[in-house]
């Protein structure tokens, strides 16, 4: 994952982004990252990030709502971990 933060260097990186399966559907994703967004502008940056699972497709589409595009993907290393993940993903979005 590193890998991947490396190539949006210049972006405000959007590390965690979660909320409990109950309060999913109420906009609260959408309203987390209208915050990221405003606390990266008021830093002096022009570009997001944030990296997803691939086969977080709820993640992701609420990414690409927010205009998040795909900028690269890297393959998960397992190391033991039970995941279905098979890639992580970088998506970035401009600010300006």
């Amino acid at each position: 994952m590193q890998e991947l933060e490396n190539k949006a260097l210049d972006s405000w990186y959007a590390n965690v982004l979660a909320c409990y399966p109950e309060n999913r559907g109420q906009g609260l994703g959408s309203k987390l990252l209208e915050v990221a967004d405003e606390i990266a502008r008021d830093a002096g940056y022009n570009t997001m990030s944030v990296i997803v699972a691939d086969e977080n497709v709820g993640a992701r589409r609420l990414y690409e709502r927010k205009g998040y595009s795909e900028l690269d993907k890297a393959p998960c290393v397992k190391e033991g971990w039970a995941t279905e993940t098979e890639s992580w993903v970088l998506l970035v979005k401009s600010l300006s």
